[in-house]
């Protein structure tokens, strides 16, 4: 958990803490038991309640404006979810959350172009674990494929170093590499568009599910979003 979330959700707890402790009064003896004083006054409660959740509503919307008004898109986003949970039923909030994860994938957008015939790309970015990527891909592209095979067809190789199984053939497909030893993940389909959530943190390559010895050529404009661009 980040540092701002975990300063988010301090806040939010010490707010809930403090409307629902019950008032403290002093004692000259400080183990004395205390006693009750008759019957709990529900609807003051139900009130107390109410109002604390107007409070913290308001509170946490004005938050969230001011980091979106700061281009913060990520950090207002997770407080509106916060109060989703809260809330389920409050009016417009869904349409303000998405709002804020279309701004949040435009303001990290950028494009590269994909050689087909060259396999797969050096790392292109950074994907974030549990940080929403989306990938486009536009335009064609010469398929060419003169290779000898048998009734067993051509075959597959789920580690990415030729034709991968259960990815269609042509089609756009993405690795998530280790940072740290450099290990390869299992190839995925993207085809011409995807948006999902990493599990994990790792460089993003693409390549185009094609067989070993293929004459394909051609380019494709592939434009990225949520995606953590290389320093130049």
């Amino acid at each position: 958990m980040t540092a701002f979330r975990r300063v988010a959700l301090s806040l939010i707890v010490a707010a809930l803490a403090a409307t629902l402790a019950p008032a403290q009064t002093s004692s000259t003896k400080a183990k004395t038991k205390p006693k009750t004083t008759g019957k709990v006054n529900v609807k003051e409660l139900d009130v107390r309640a109410v109002e604390m959740q107007k409070n913290l509503l308001r509170d946490a919307t004005e938050i969230a404006r001011g980091y979106e008004e700061a281009g913060e898109y990520e950090r207002a986003k997770w407080l509106l979810e916060v109060l989703q949970k809260l809330d389920p039923k409050l009016p417009g909030l869904k349409e303000k959350i998405d709002q804020l994860t279309e701004k949040m994938l435009e303001s990290s957008e950028f494009e590269v172009e994909l050689d087909v015939s060259r396999g797969w790309t050096i790392p292109i970015g950074l994907v974030h674990k549990d940080k929403i990527v989306r990938i486009e891909a536009n335009g064609d592209y010469e398929f060419a494929v003169a290779l000898r095979t048998t009734a067993d067809g051509l075959p597959t190789d789920d580690n990415g170093n030729d034709l991968v199984g259960g990815i269609p053939v042509g089609a756009l497909m993405g690795m998530i590499v280790n940072p740290e030893n450099r290990k390869p993940g299992k190839p995925f389909e993207i085809k011409s568009k995807r948006e999902w959530t990493p599990q994990q943190t790792g460089l993003l390559r693409l390549n185009i599910n094609l067989p070993n010895g293929h004459k394909s050529s051609g380019k494709l404009k592939v434009k990225l979003s949520g995606v953590t661009r290389p320093a130049a």
